[in-house]
């Protein structure tokens, strides 16, 4: 058994080497699929950031080769290993593509099926800045040595933020770096004087813009959205578009006046609809958030609530109390939706 096992990782190896053909039919029938993903989903100048590769729909994989290419100027390559069990080819990182291998060593009864992550490459974050991340080949090899080309899963995007925010008012506060980050993934922009004002309240308005700048890219069309709000004369133009998006996607209501008010603040139960809204999560209609303070939040916000607090996305503020009525800072909603975007 033990000669097998040595002599299985032998031959893995040389199907890195040399490349292995595989008949129609074996391409014909491959499921396998892989997805990159990061995490977190940006990070500033300095600080490490893991991209994970995971493959679904595995049958008897007992190794595998990944080719991975990066932008050398927005980051550094640091390391790559393996969940699996058994033995790793040391990565190989020539002009900006790593070669990562590994072999399970146990017996071939062993081998993976199902979902599994392959492989987590870490990188530390050098250059501000919008970077990609692909896999350029990839193949699985399973416990009788055939090697099955997967294809490529698609770029993925990544940002470098600076390791201090550009807002003038930023300086050492809590939010520091969530706000230059923020502000790198183009989900917030600041005011004109420079500064972030992040104590300051967030307004329906803006806290819209903020989702609608995570989600999807804002368009300059007239935002037709807003045309049934009976205050849309009053949405300032530069939110007018992100508005009208949110309202035609179901993330932003208007009030029972025909209102939208968007100069009003938002609380906290709004912004919790909001979230779960633009996530698509599907949530428990009878659900009631286990809060000191439950029965003050409305009806209509405690199903988005308790989905919120499942995810991790919101805490309560002290004593178990939820306090649905009070007010997010700018802060708190940066920092919030940063939680979103790394958990998606």
């Amino acid at each position: 058994m033990k000669a097998r096992k040595l002599f299985l990782y032998f031959v893995f190896c040389l199907c890195l080497v040399y490349p292995m053909a595989s008949s129609a039919a074996d391409a014909a029938a491959t499921q396998t699929k892989l997805v990159l993903s990061a995490k977190p989903n940006g990070a500033a100048a300095g600080e490490e950031i893991q991209i994970r590769v995971t493959a679904s729909s595995l049958n008897d994989a007992y190794g595998f080769e990944l080719k991975l290419a990066y932008d050398t100027g927005k980051l550094r390559f640091v390391k790559a290993d393996s969940s699996w069990s058994g033995m790793s080819v040391t990565p190989q990182d020539k002009d900006g593509v790593i070669t990562f291998a590994h072999s399970l060593v146990g017996s071939v009864n062993k081998a993976i099926d199902g979902t599994s992550v392959l492989a987590t490459f870490t990188f530390k974050g050098i250059k501000e800045g919008a970077s990609s991340i692909s896999l350029q080949s990839a193949r699985v090899i399973n416990s009788a040595v055939q090697a099955e080309s997967v294809s490529a899963t698609a770029p993925l995007k990544v940002v470098i933020a600076s390791g201090s925010s550009h807002f003038t008012d930023m300086t050492g506060h809590w939010a520091e770096k969530a706000a230059a980050r923020a502000a790198a993934l183009g989900i917030v922009t600041g005011y004109s004087d420079g500064r972030f004002h992040p104590n300051e309240n967030v307004t329906r308005a803006q806290f819209a813009a903020m989702i609608i700048r995570m989600i999807e890219p804002v368009v300059t069309e007239s935002p037709a959205g807003t045309a049934s709000f009976a205050d849309a004369k009053d949405i300032p133009a530069w939110a007018a578009a992100a508005v009208g998006q949110a309202s035609a996607k179901g993330i932003v209501n208007g009030y029972k006046d025909g209102s939208f008010r968007p100069a009003s603040f938002v609380s906290r139960a709004e912004i919790a609809a909001m979230v779960i809204r633009a996530s698509g999560e599907s949530w428990d209609d009878s659900a009631v958030p286990a809060f000191a303070d439950a029965n003050r939040i409305p009806e209509w916000a405690k199903p988005a609530v308790a989905k919120a607090y499942e995810l991790g996305l919101m805490q309560g503020r002290g004593d178990n109390r939820f306090e649905p009525d009070a007010f997010a800072t700018r802060a708190e909603a940066v920092t919030l939706l940063l939680n979103y975007y790394d958990q998606n």
